[in-house]
């Protein structure tokens, strides 16, 4: 098989510990790993996803001086769209967006998950079609 499907399946299986309830310091190592084979394999896109969902982690566990914005140790929200090629722009910003929803849902900041769903919801269809995100974001937006 080739290097990038393997990374796509390992990315998935931690998303999915992560949401499944897995200890958040075990998810945190296995994203620290998977930031690190996309390095060696040259994947900056899947590098900057889980860059995201790296912070989010940290995020999580108090790691971060405002736990909304994904800013700490691993990425800067800021500073990302610095790295990040134009043609996946939009896909990353869905990613970004997601994140930070599901964040403000978690500390119960009901108007900012508002706000997000607003900015992301008429391009989310179109970026991530059939992506498991574009259920979530409905559960959130609801």
């Amino acid at each position: 098989g080739d290097h990038f499907n393997a990374l796509y399946g390992l990315m998935f299986s931690v998303i999915y510990g992560f949401y499944s309830g897995r200890q958040l310091a075990l998810v945190l190592d296995d994203l620290n790993s998977i930031v690190q084979c996309a390095v060696s394999f040259g994947n900056e896109l899947n590098r900057q996803v889980m860059l995201i969902i790296q912070q989010c982690v940290l995020n999580l566990m108090g790691r971060s001086e405002n736990p909304l914005a994904l800013q700490g140790t691993a990425m800067n929200e800021d500073d990302l769209f610095e790295h990040v090629a134009p043609e996946n722009v939009e896909y990353v910003s869905q990613i970004l967006y997601f994140y930070r929803l599901m964040l403000a849902h978690t500390f119960c900041e009901h108007k900012v998950v508002v706000d997000i769903a607003n900015k992301s919801r008429v391009t989310l269809a179109k970026t991530l079609p059939g992506f498991f995100i574009v259920v979530l974001h409905v559960f959130f937006d609801g």
